[in-house]
């Protein structure tokens, strides 16, 4: 049921994936990544630039040659021509504004198991919408540890 992504796998405890969305990193290993590159192969202009938030060693090795080579060149990652995210809140505060960014915009592709997102591709060129929000708990636990 959870092949290929056994490892985002959570006991009926805590309500499987489902319940553990928004409390608990689903694709820690970021094994639905390959499927968000296979996308990009077909979809992404040639030469697109793509920055991959998380995990992006592993990512980018699907990636086709051109896309590959300019993989997280771009210093911003909201100047990327795509911004692929997987769904690790634990990560959300530690990239410049990434929380938001999920919230201000749509994903043209996402990578699911079980109705449950797993990881995002975004197209810079597409306009925010309203904002969304926030589906997960907790705050920023690098914040939060400063301040106390």
């Amino acid at each position: 049921m959870y092949h290929p992504y056994q490892s985002t796998y959570f006991n009926e405890v805590i309500g499987g994936s489902k319940g553990a969305l928004g409390k608990y990193d689903l694709d820690y290993w970021g094994a639905s990544q390959k499927k968000a590159m296979q996308w990009l192969n077909t979809y992404a202009k040639p030469n697109a630039t793509v920055s991959i938030l998380m995990a992006q060693d592993v990512a980018a090795y699907y990636l086709r040659p051109d896309l590959k080579k300019l993989v997280n060149t771009v210093a911003n990652y909201q100047k990327a021509d795509y911004v692929v995210i997987l769904n690790r809140q634990t990560f959300f505060y530690r990239s410049y504004y990434l929380f938001d960014y999920i919230l201000l915009y749509e994903p043209v592709y996402t990578v699911e198991n079980q109705g449950v997102p797993l990881v995002w591709v975004f197209d810079t060129t597409k306009p925010a919408i309203q904002k969304k929000p926030q589906w997960w708990m907790g705050s920023d636990p690098c914040g939060k540890s400063m301040n106390n």
